[in-house]
Order: C-alpha cells, then structure tokens, then sequence
C-alpha cells in the first residue's frame, strides 16, 4: 500500500479551475498596470505600488486556499496508524449491480444511485466488521477485498457507475460467487443489491454454493414491478434504450429470484424503500446472527487522514487574504487607480 496518496484522486481535477483562475486574474492584473502607466504620472503610480503588491498577495492567498481546499476534499493520506477494533459481527460483502437496467428511473434519479445511498447508510450501521465490494454485468469484478478501513469502501461506493464494466449484461449468479470468493473460508454475509434479472449465470446454483458454504445471502431488490424504461448509455441517455424490434426496453423487478436466493441460504428479501429504517434493521440482524460466540478484539492498519490539516491551513491561508483586503479598503477603492478615484481601471 502507498504511503502517500489520495482517496478521492478525481477531485484534483479540479485544481484547474484554480489554475485558470490565476491565469486569468494574472492577465487582468498585467492589463490594469498598463492601462494605470497609461494614464497616471510616474509619481502617483509609485505611490499606488505597495497597494497594488498587497492586492496581487490577497488574490493569490484566496486562490491558494481554494487549491488546499480542493486538496482536502480529495481525501489526502500519509502513513498509516495501528487501530484496535471490536469485530461485533460478520464480514459482510456488497455485491451491487452494475447492468445498464440500473440506470432505469423507478428509483430517482436512478436504480443505482438509490442503492449507492443504501449502501453508505448501511456503512454507518457497521461496527468493526470487515466490508468488501463486488459488482456485476455482463461479467462479475471484485472492487474491495475485505477490510475495516470504511474510508476507502465509502470513496469505493460513490465510483460506482453502470459504465465500469465495459461487458454488457446481467450476471447475478456470477456476481454471487466473486462475493463468495472475497469473503474466503471464514464466510460471512452477502448483501445484494440488484433488481433480479439475470441472463444464464444460473444465480440458483451460485446460492445453493452459499448455503453450502453456510454464507446467508440477503437481497435487497431494487425497482418496480410495473417496470421501467432504461435510457440509451450510448446516446448519454437522451434516448430510451430499444430492442432489436426498436420496442423500448422495459426493465422489471424479479422480486420471486431474489426470494428464492435469500431462501436458499437463510438470508432474507428486503424491497428497497429509500430512508426506511427497517431494512437497515434487518440487514444488520442478519450480520448479527452471524457473528461468532465472542466478540473478536483485533488491530489493523489503516490510513492516516490529512485532510483537516490541509483545511486548516485553507482558512489560516484565507483569513491572511481578508486581512491583507481589509488593509487595502481604507487607503484605495479595491478597484479605483488612485487616491482621486477619477477613473476606476
């Protein structure tokens, strides 16, 4: 594992828009000494020089602070720290749906950004237990091994997208056994969160593989049974997604398959409801029921946050930038050439 880095990288991104700022202020500042050398004689723009200065450090103070911000919101981490943790329950593996049938608006926005705020309240609810992350399409992918840094799943949750597995296609039962192999011989829990459809995965199988394996599996369907249509992730989804006969596709919960799943292993079924306390209740109960005779007691490693320092720092590096403009106020109009104020640049 890296020493340094950060967990939500794709914010850095950002930092251009903090780059294009300056370049921008800084061409406006080149134009505005022009346009004073222009119109002011030496001795009054000489004057006017240390105002200027103080200026040009108030803006770069506030564009440094917006990049620290920005830094921070990335998630910075430096080394790591040794954590003692009660395991109170089972290791418990998401497996979430990635099929283009997730992006179907039954659920607003989507299928999927519903269960992504499923899964992060779940991850509240956790304590101590170990959490992985699996996703399926058209072909399964392990996207978290096992592990009690809930940082890294959070930040692993909210990249979720329909487009991370390029194979299109809905393979549940597959889905199912990357789960199985993340959780390894220690077993634990499965918690899918899928609307049900499948295409020759044989998901029936793959649950009889975890009732063997004594591994519950409970199922959490997400759409309607009325169906809805999916958007076109070709078209950006501007347009519905068609069948070969130019039909709309329309995407339906198949609640019997995520039954008979959750029955097979001594699971459960849960209909998702957004914000509904007791299916989160019912999760956890199946975790606990899981959990072994004594609490486990044990240290991990995990990554040591920098964020706050770098937010500190933004508000010092801000609250320089106010002062510095509060000092210019009294002696010059922010934007007026000099103490006459005859012309502002």
């Amino acid at each position: 594992m890296e020493e340094i880095g950060f967990l939500r990288a794709h914010w850095l991104w950002a930092e251009l828009a903090v780059l294009a700022g300056a370049a921008i202020l800084g061409l406006g500042e080149r134009k505005r000494i022009r346009l004073l050398r222009s119109l002011l004689p030496a001795a009054e723009l000489a004057e006017l020089q240390p105002l200027l200065r103080r200026r040009r450090c108030c803006l770069a103070a506030f564009l440094a602070a917006s990049a620290l911000a920005l830094a921070a919101a990335g998630g910075p981490y430096c080394g790591f720290v040794r954590q003692t943790v009660e395991n109170v329950g089972a290791d418990a593996v998401l497996v979430v749906d990635l099929s283009v049938s997730m992006n179907a608006s039954d659920y607003r926005p989507s299928r999927l950004q519903a269960a992504k705020v499923e899964m992060l309240r779940l991850l509240e609810r956790l304590q101590g237990q170990r959490v992985g992350l699996a996703g399926f399409a058209g072909l399964p992918s392990a996207l978290l091994p096992l592990t009690v840094d809930y940082t890294a799943a959070r930040d692993a949750i909210d990249n979720l997208d329909t487009s991370a597995i390029p194979v299109p296609g809905t393979a549940l039962g597959d889905g199912l056994r990357v789960g199985l192999d993340i959780l390894g011989p220690s077993g634990g829990v499965l918690i899918v969160f899928s609307d049900g459809e499948d295409y020759h995965s044989e998901p029936l199988k793959a649950a009889q593989l975890a009732a063997r394996r004594g591994v519950p599996v409970v199922c959490v369907g997400i759409g309607t049974e009325q169906g809805s249509t999916v958007p076109d992730p070709d078209d950006a989804g501007k347009s519905l997604l068609r069948d070969d006969r130019g039909q709309a596709v329309r995407s339906r919960l198949d609640a019997q398959t995520l039954r008979q799943i959750a029955e097979l292993t001594g699971g459960c079924y849960i209909p998702l409801r957004p914000g509904s306390e007791g299916g989160l209740e019912a999760v956890m109960e199946v975790i606990r029921r899981c959990r072994t005779a004594e609490s486990e007691r044990r240290e991990v490693q995990a990554r040591r946050d920098c964020s706050g320092y770098l937010l500190l720092l933004a508000l010092l590096v801000c609250g320089a930038g106010m002062a510095g403009y509060a000092l210019i106020l009294p002696g010059t109009e922010f934007n007026g050439i000099g103490r006459g104020g005859k012309q502002n640049a």
